[in-house]
């Protein structure tokens, strides 16, 4: 169920015009699991919007990658997306008018630009701020992508209820206890270490239900999602108390995910 929120599981290629340069602004760059305006941030999904980004569309899930990390190029585009410094992006998807990538787990926080190559073509250098972290919450239709203690989805036809347990999805949640390097990078997480992959500003973490903080306690845990990389998972309890379809916004000291997000629950 998460796949269908982030890539195709196949890789398709098709010819488009040859066009001019890259075109994009700072304008055009969203956070890939709201897709809303957000600083970058460590091991972060994100969408660039624009014009002649690429030749061709393709895109890649984890699933088709047999050494289990993304490219910073998906073969047959000719496309790379840099930062400061010459460092690359780990690509999902390429198109004419949009790219979703995922930026290095290892960039330091503070201003930096992004620049996208296609075949040696040059677009614009744009800049950006680089947060430690920017929390999003995956969501549809301004429904929380979250799940059931069964792994199955939580929906309006298939609520949670006060009280249980549940998981929520996310990216921008920042480096991890012990810190990804270069060598983490794009890759896939294959099996979850609880100690060293959960978020490393877990004690800063805060999650409302309607505005109302819920109780750090019924926090369980938050970091790396198995077989996915750059999505991060949240285990919580639901206040006993919780009314129907509350908004809900994961925090990390001040910064937080879009409001008009809400969980659906019934009693």
């Amino acid at each position: 169920m998460i796949a269908r929120f982030l890539l195709p599981a196949i890789l398709t290629l098709t010819l488009q015009g040859q066009g001019t340069g890259p075109s994009y602004s700072s304008s055009g760059l969203v956070n890939g699991a709201s897709l809303t305006p957000a600083p970058l941030a460590p091991n972060t999904w994100m969408t660039l919007y624009g014009a002649n980004l690429s030749y061709n569309s393709a895109s890649l899930s984890p699933q088709d990658l047999p050494d289990g990390q993304y490219p910073i190029e998906i073969p047959g585009t000719g496309v790379r997306v840099l930062f400061s410094g010459g460092s690359p992006a780990h690509l999902s998807y390429v198109s004419p008018t949009e790219i979703r990538f995922l930026t290095p787990a290892s960039h330091s926080p503070g201003p930096t630009t992004l620049t996208v190559v296609r075949n040696g073509v040059m677009g614009p250098t744009i800049t950006a701020g680089f947060a430690e972290v920017s929390p999003n919450l995956y969501q549809d239709n301004g429904w929380v992508l979250a799940t059931h203690p069964d792994g199955s989805t939580i929906t309006e036809d298939a609520p949670a209820h006060p009280g249980e347990a549940v998981l929520l999805f996310a990216t921008g949640l920042g480096q991890t206890a012990v810190p990804m390097d270069s060598q983490s990078d794009g890759r896939v997480v294959i099996s979850i270490d609880t100690t060293a992959e959960r978020i490393a500003h877990f004690a800063d973490l805060a999650v409302t239900t309607d505005d109302i903080p819920l109780d750090p306690r019924r926090i369980s845990w938050a970091g790396l999602t198995p077989n996915f990389a750059g999505i991060y998972q949240i285990g919580l309890q639901l206040p006993d108390d919780v009314g129907p379809n509350p908004q809900i916004r994961v925090w990390i000291g001040d910064q937080a995910s879009p409001v008009d997000v809400h969980l659906a629950v019934q009693p």
